[in-house]
């Protein structure tokens, strides 16, 4: 599993060529992702936006693991996530990232 910690290393590596830091760190977090996070991410990508409950729904997976897995793709800044209101508690929406 990659952490944010991971992340911030890289990032600091990617500093030699300014221009494509952030092309090759898109790669390098997609080639460290364990079979788990890459279906949750091929999932988003294939979708546009989902919640926890429909990622569940999909894989079959825990909840807890999968709020697990879209809480590090957003702190790794893989995917990007807003919040849905309107219901009776606000629900985290997690969307491919924006171009």
């Amino acid at each position: 599993m990659i952490t944010a910690k991971i992340v911030a290393a890289i990032r600091e590596r990617m500093q030699v060529q300014p221009e494509h830091a952030d092309d090759h760190l898109h790669a390098l977090v997609l080639a460290a992702l364990t079979p788990s996070e890459t279906k949750v991410y091929a999932l988003v990508q294939k979708h546009g936006e989902l919640t926890v409950n429909q990622v569940v729904a999909e894989l079959g997976m825990h909840p807890n693991m999968a709020r697990g897995i879209l809480a590090m793709l957003h702190s790794c800044k893989l995917l990007d996530r807003h919040q849905r209101t309107g219901r009776k508690s606000p629900v985290w929406v997690y969307k491919r990232k924006a171009e």
